[in-house]
């Protein structure tokens, strides 16, 4: 699909692309960090709009959301991440050879997406096991047309897009799922192969909150990672001084993955202790997920 001058602007005999953060140069033949944006032959091009690579119908708690309608919602995956996350199930269709892995998904249309949510008896969409943005022009069609049909919307994002992304998204997504991987800048880049502070994810999370949007937030406890007093105590203590008391938090354990075959299951009380702490901050929403 061409995409040249949405998100993006020409620098210097390139692109420059402005979906999100990391604003890749992108020379005639080179592709961005999210393996689905491309330059070809001096345009911009999204290679995987309409590749659809999960189709899931999940209750309510698997999306996960506390706050939305109640019902089964269909939550789909797409092409493309614009993070190398270590704990990553789903790192063939998020980041690797992202123009391979089309070949091996399905193509769905905004329409035949919706319909298949409706034909479920589904009450919303949500865009996840990836990250959504990347294929943000996807996205957005699919929620007006759900909008239509009745259809919640919802992302579940690493929250590394740009603010005319957030924009766009505001006036179509019911509801934001925030992935807050970590609180300080070494452990985020530990998890996520990239060398940003998680602020750009909180100052996103704050804008969207800020303009009226639903938010719950999303954090996967990696034993030796973001398992610390510290950070624990970083992340809730941030959403309550610039989110609300009110502001779900989801707590999932890891998950063994060949990227981290080197890190044990997390221990059984660990999530508890966690939510205990949250809930003597004031926090008043802990979810554990196991």
């Amino acid at each position: 699909m061409l995409v040249d001058g949405a998100y993006s602007k020409r620098v210097n005999g390139g692109i420059v692309c402005k979906l999100c953060i990391f604003n890749c140069f992108l020379s005639p033949g080179s592709v961005g960090k999210c393996s689905v944006r491309c330059n070809i032959g001096g345009t911009l091009y999204l290679t995987a709009y309409g590749s659809v690579s999960k189709v899931r119908v999940v209750p309510k708690r698997r999306v996960p959301l506390v706050y939305g309608r109640s019902g089964h919602w269909l939550k789909v995956g797409i092409l493309g991440c614009n993070l190398r996350c270590a704990y990553c199930f789903n790192w063939d269709v998020a980041y690797g050879d992202a123009v391979k892995a089309a070949s091996t998904v399905q193509s769905m249309t905004p329409d035949e997406l919706v319909q298949e949510a409706v034909l479920k008896g589904c009450v919303g969409i949500c865009f996840s096991y990836t990250e959504p943005t990347v294929c943000v022009e996807y996205v957005l069609d699919v929620f007006e047309k759900a909008k239509s049909f009745g259809l919640s919307t919802c992302v579940h994002t690493n929250g590394l897009f740009g603010k005319d992304v957030a924009k766009d998204l505001s006036c179509v997504c019911d509801v934001f799922i925030f992935d807050v991987k970590a609180y300080s800048k070494d452990v985020y880049r530990r998890i996520t192969g990239n060398s940003y502070h998680s602020i750009r994810v909180l100052e996103n999370m704050q804008h969207v909150y800020s303009q009226g949007s639903n938010v719950e937030v999303v954090t996967t406890i990696i034993p030796g990672y973001n398992d610390s007093v510290f950070e624990v105590r970083s992340i809730l203590r941030w959403i309550l001084v610039n989110l609300s008391e009110d502001v779900v938090w989801h707590l999932y354990p890891c998950r063994p993955v060949p990227n981290l075959y080197n890190v044990g299951s997390v221990p059984a009380d660990k999530l508890i202790k966690i939510s205990e702490i949250a809930i003597s901050e004031g926090l008043k929403r802990v979810v554990l997920h196991t």
